[in-house]
């Protein structure tokens, strides 16, 4: 029981702290020149969407761990992001293995949703044409995270609103599932099991 409270009081405060920093981010921003604030705030909203993944995948695992969720081994090893190899003595060894962000995302939310049987609404999300704004995003984020001419550094107004729509998007995304997650299992394990 105690590691779903670790692991649902650890995802609420990493995604209200991670999303008070990319309201203040975007607060910052200038309708007239582009720089700084624009940078950070595109790398602060990523941060947000990349923590709040990483937090979400511990909550699927703590909820499987406990019963609740039923989710197969390859699906406990990736959340995990663990692979496993042999040393030359024949010994299975454990290996980290990040997950890509996009990838590991679309398997962390279909997880939960099918775990919560919310798989069309799932399937909606990522088929609505404000998905494609988190999906050009990336490679926003990966342009100004890692530039290599000045002119890489630099965000247009679309660019901007890009983000901020990739921003709403999640936000919309996760309001909806975890709200359904969290309700579902404010009673005490084994009284409302999913």
């Amino acid at each position: 029981m105690q590691e779903l409270d670790v692991a649902k009081a650890e995802l609420c405060a990493l995604y209200l702290g991670l999303q008070s920093d990319a309201v203040i981010s975007r607060e910052r921003l200038s309708p007239t020149w582009s720089g700084f604030d624009d940078r950070s705030y595109v790398r602060t909203v990523f941060a947000m969407f990349e923590g709040v993944g990483y937090a979400i995948r511990q909550y699927i695992l703590a909820q499987a761990l406990s019963g609740r969720y039923q989710i197969s081994a390859q699906e406990r090893d990736l959340l995990n992001e663990k692979t496993f190899v042999l040393d030359g003595k024949g010994n299975i060894k454990t290996k980290e293995s990040f997950l890509q962000f996009l990838p590991g995302f679309r398997l962390t939310i279909n997880i939960l949703g099918r775990c919560l049987g919310r798989e069309m609404y799932v399937a909606n999300a990522f088929g609505h044409h404000t998905y494609e704004s988190f999906q050009n995003g990336i490679a926003i984020r990966n342009r100004v995270t890692h530039p290599k001419q000045t002119q890489e550094m630099m965000l247009s107004r679309d660019e901007i609103e890009t983000v901020e729509k990739a921003e709403n998007w999640f936000n919309s995304l996760l309001a909806e599932l975890l709200g359904d997650a969290f309700t579902r299992h404010s009673d005490p394990l084994g009284a409302n099991a999913v």
